[in-house]
C-alpha cells in the first residue's frame, strides 16, 4: 500500500466541539436544575461562527455534524425551558385566581 493513497480525515473544529458540548450541557442542566438556558443560548450564538470556520477551512476542518447536534440539543433545551416557564406562569395565574 502506497502512502500517497492514504487519506487523513480532517480534524474537527474546536468551535464545533464547543457548540456540541454546550448544547448537551444546556440540555442536561435545563432538565436537572433549570439553568441550562444559558449554555444553550451560548451554543446557539456560537453555531454560525463554527459553520463559517468549517466552510472557510476548505475541507481541512470537519465537525459540521457536531454543530448540528449541538444546535438541536440547544433548541430542545430552550423549548423545555420555555414550556416550563409557561406552565409555572399558568399555575401562578390559576392559583391567584382561585384564592
Amino acid at each position: 500500500m502506497s502512502s500517497e493513497n492514504v487519506q487523513i480525515p480532517p480534524r474537527n473544529s474546536g468551535m464545533s466541539i464547543a457548540v456540541l458540548v454546550l448544547g448537551i450541557v444546556g440540555l442536561v442542566l435545563v432538565c436537572g436544575y433549570g439553568i441550562g438556558i444559558i449554555p444553550s443560548i451560548v451554543a446557539l450564538a456560537m453555531a454560525p461562527a463554527a459553520k463559517r470556520e468549517i466552510a472557510a477551512a476548505g475541507g481541512q476542518l470537519g465537525g459540521a455534524g457536531f454543530v448540528k447536534a449541538g444546535v438541536v440539543c440547544a433548541w430542545v433545551a430552550v423549548g423545555i425551558a420555555t414550556a416550563a416557564i409557561v406552565v409555572i406562569v399558568l399555575v401562578a395565574i390559576i392559583a391567584a385566581a382561585t384564592s
